[in-house]
């Protein structure tokens, strides 16, 4: 009796599921973009003990984007219920520039929730730091990554999702409360004067930082053509974030003699960093 009610159980199950993917067929999206990532930022005026910020040292904004990046992503409703949306993508030199992983809930046609998880780079430029340095000296970094750090910022999040669909144009926004986890690590500088016998070491021990902030999404699409049981259409995205955030670090100051060292616990006060990205490109979806 327990297993005829066991296989009752089974049978119903797979009616139901089969119910709900036929109600919305399994369905795909590619896309490949190009983008571009602007990134602000409003320096303090003093910091603690004139001590270096290793935010002014990111890359940011100039006369050039901060960073440019081609995308690869991909879209998939698993049924009516389930979504996921998964984007790669990669700098001028083809390194890895970024991951973006998101599930999505539909509680209504029009509304739904998500979480996501986001590994954003940090390209901070240490050795700018010290160019002003007087007396004048020669830098170098002790590590095999040269004088660039190259760090990712864990962003998780979760927020709203609403969709709009109308023939040819598709509408997704959500917004979403995100909190992200810069990673501690260690540099060496090493130092030595052009003219005079000045050395000095600087070891940097940068500790974890959290920050919290607000994302907000857009994203449109316009079907332009059908191939086979395909659309071929055109996307644009765009997000936008601000938020407080500080690096506070470690440094150990060995100058002249590495018996001569002086320990410091350095927290420069918050700086408010903008980011604003914007791509576009081409899908497939079926």
């Amino acid at each position: 009796m327990m297993k005829i009610k066991t296989l009752n159980l089974i049978v119903i199950a797979l009616f139901i599921n089969q119910n709900i993917i036929a109600e919305t067929p399994i369905k795909s999206k590619l896309s490949i973009e190009f983008g571009t990532r602007d990134i602000w930022h409003t320096p303090n005026s003093t910091t603690n003990n004139n001590q270096i910020d290793l935010i002014d040292y990111f890359n940011y904004t100039d006369d050039y984007p901060a960073y440019e990046y081609l995308e690869i992503a991909e879209h998939h409703w698993w049924n009516s219920k389930f979504e996921t949306d998964i984007k790669i993508a990669v700098d001028q030199g083809f390194l890895p520039n970024y991951l973006y992983l998101k599930g999505i809930y539909k509680y209504k046609k029009w509304l739904g929730f998500s979480a996501m998880y986001v590994a954003l780079p940090q390209s901070l430029r240490l050795y700018d730091a010290f160019q002003s340095f007087e007396p004048k000296v020669n830098t170098y970094i002790k590590q095999t990554d040269g004088k660039r750090i190259y760090n990712y910022d864990h962003c998780f999040g979760a927020g709203i999702y609403v969709p709009i669909d109308y023939k040819f144009f598709h509408l997704n926004f959500s917004l979403n409360l995100c909190t992200s986890i810069s990673p501690a690590y260690k540099r060496t500088v090493y130092l030595y004067s052009y003219s005079t016998n000045f050395h000095a070491i600087y070891d940097y021990n940068v500790k974890s930082a959290i920050t919290f902030f607000v994302l907000p999404e857009l994203e449109l699409n316009f079907d332009v053509a059908t191939i086979g049981k395909g659309n071929l259409g055109f996307q644009f995205k765009s997000n936008w974030m601000t938020n407080q955030k500080t690096i506070p670090y470690k440094l150990n100051k060995m100058e002249w003699t590495a018996d001569n060292s002086i320990e410091q616990n350095v927290k420069p006060m918050s700086q408010k960093i903008t980011k604003f990205e914007f791509d576009g490109g081409i899908y497939f979806r079926w």
